[in-house]
């Protein structure tokens, strides 16, 4: 039986194309469907929706975070993975999306791309050449795409003058 007529073919199968340490054959059939899909996919003029871009965006950063917390004693995963996040944000990339993880930069009051979730005190020194507040944590990254926003970004402000203030409290301050 060959892959000609559908069945399995018992040789060699590259690395790549490896999911267990048996090799995984595909039938014809079912790449002939695929490459169609494919053809579809390439010849549609519609882009995806933000929602799905949305979300994309948002778990190719939480894996990049994931990637970053990971120890170097996990090497081989670790680098695979940061293989990973690097193609996915490529193919988002290639879309015209952009995240932006602000932490550890200056906080202005007015920033609209992000909506502050609370103030707290500094655990430490500020960054470098930062003197009033910064973003100390970023809960859900800026999300762009092209010169328009996506997504808000949530974050975490570290103020030492107006530490432990809810957000209302401290607009009330400002105006």
């Amino acid at each position: 039986m060959s892959v000609a007529d559908g069945g399995i073919s018992h040789r060699p199968v590259p690395r790549c194309m490896r999911i267990t340490e048996s090799p995984v054959e595909i039938s014809s059939a079912a790449l002939t469907m695929l490459a169609s899909q494919l053809r579809g996919v390439r010849q549609s003029s519609s882009t995806p929706d933000v929602p799905e871009l949305e979300s994309f965006a948002l778990h190719t950063w939480r894996l990049g975070r994931r990637v970053d917390g990971m120890t170097e004693s996990e090497g081989r995963v670790k680098r695979q993975l940061q293989d990973s996040h690097r193609r996915l944000t490529d193919a988002l990339a290639g879309l015209g999306v952009t995240i932006d993880d602000p932490t550890d930069r200056a906080y202005t009051d007015g920033w609209l791309e992000v909506d502050v979730i609370a103030w707290e005190e500094p655990d430490g020194p500020a960054p470098d050449g930062i003197h009033g507040p910064w973003v100390k944590q970023t809960i859900r990254p800026v999300i762009r795409s092209g010169d328009g926003l996506l997504c808000k970004g949530e974050v975490v402000v570290a103020d030492p003058d107006n530490a432990g203030q809810s957000t209302k409290q401290h607009e009330e301050t400002q105006q």
